[in-house]
């Protein structure tokens, strides 16, 4: 049946937390009015978006998005390292129950050894688990499609992160997986109903809630050697996420109600907070502290603590670095141009970054932050970055 309110369209990662997300908003939508296509098999016509439903969900390609008429378009992202281990673990659970008359006729590749499914030494294999399970999140942005990505084969990690970043401008909001509160207020703006997504989940994964699903992995690999190897699986996703914009403020729903009926509404959430905060520093400017770790002919390793506010001064990185974060990070990163944007990084993210990158860091939080940076010293070979 028609239904002639603004769409919505969940495009859901797996292991995400999408099934406690769809199940909370088609109870309130209604299931006539939630499209029954979950998963691209499922397309009775050219199109994973029939008309006549308020809701799209699913693992699906998005690629015919502009068929729908002004759909409020979104997604949940999780920590690229959990996601990995999170459907790693989900995925084993379901093969290992099947029975072994149906287990021999699926690819069984997931019944090996952990090592031998994610470091095969065959490199047909190895470029598999890459384009299939490497870096999933960059892929689906990128492509806009689940499928392995042939269009990417041949383009540099920077051209990849920039159609990324180009599509998921695209989206009216991204959310992090576990933070539901504004996804449930943009939903009651647009829905007239708040969905409950927060308290309840669904599609549990074997392992006990609160473990990590990737220190998991990592804990049944052999050697530091294939530890470290499992990096390229998430290197690309971890700096892509570092520069989405997430929304976390409440006071955001203001513009979806806005947008949705036409209304002046207008609302100042913590986005809105942060940038008047900024503001607020360039006139009392209150620098991070800095603690030399280490200082030798190969690092140089500091200690940089926030208190709210602080910020580090306007700077040139010299030498590659890599970032350690100590507690959540809420960073605005003031950057050449006169632009900035605002990036928050859960504690224990650690990343890597180039010479000659220049900005100013500052803490755009109303706690304390730390993170650890390390600057290599030596020469890094570049060529097959």
């Amino acid at each position: 049946m028609p239904h002639h309110d603004r769409p919505i369209v969940f495009l859901h990662m797996p292991k995400t937390g999408g099934q406690t997300v769809h199940h909370a908003i088609a109870e309130v939508v209604g299931n006539d009015a939630t499209s029954p296509i979950l998963v691209m098999q499922q397309m009775t016509a050219d199109t994973p978006f029939p008309p006549g439903y308020r809701f799209y969900s699913g693992h699906l390609d998005w690629l015919k998005l502009g068929e729908l008429k002004d759909p409020f378009t979104f997604s949940v992202l999780r920590d690229p390292r959990e996601r990995l281990g999170s459907q790693y673990f989900y995925l084993r659970a379901k093969a290992e129950a099947l029975p072994p008359e149906q287990r021999a006729m699926q690819d069984n590749r997931l019944m090996r050894p952990i090592d031998d499914f994610f470091l095969p030494p065959e490199p047909r294999e190895r470029k598999w688990i890459d384009e299939v399970w490497g870096n999933l999140t960059t892929t689906y942005l990128a492509t806009r499609s689940l499928k392995r990505p042939v269009a990417l084969r041949g383009l540099s990690t920077s051209e990849v992160l920039k159609r990324a970043l180009t599509n998921a401008g695209r989206l009216d909001a991204i959310y992090r997986s576990g933070d539901f509160e504004p996804l449930e207020q943009d939903m009651q703006a647009l829905l007239g109903q708040r969905p409950n997504i927060a308290s309840n989940r669904a599609n549990n994964g074997p392992l006990e809630q609160g473990k990590s699903r990737w220190q998991a992995v990592l804990d049944l690999l052999d050697t530091d050697a294939a530890r470290h190897a499992m990096d390229r699986l998430v290197e690309r996703d971890l700096e892509l996420m570092e520069r989405l914009n997430f929304r976390t403020s409440s006071g955001n729903s203001a513009e979806v109600q806005r947008q949705t009926t036409g209304a002046r509404a207008t609302g100042r959430g913590k986005k809105d907070e942060i940038n008047v905060l900024a503001r607020d520093m360039k006139k009392k400017p209150t620098a991070a502290v800095a603690t030399q770790l280490v200082d030798d002919d190969l690092v140089r390793i500091t200690r940089f603590d926030f208190a709210p506010g602080a910020e580090t001064g306007w700077h040139r990185h010299g030498m590659d670095y890599v970032i350690t974060t100590l507690t959540e990070c809420v960073m605005i990163l003031e950057e050449p141009g006169g632009t900035s944007r605002t990036v928050t990084i859960a504690p224990g993210i650690a990343y890597r970054r180039a010479e000659g990158v220049e900005h100013n860091v500052i803490n755009g939080g109303t706690a304390p932050m730390s993170f650890i940076e390390v600057e290599i010293k030596r020469p890094v070979d570049r060529t097959n970055r």
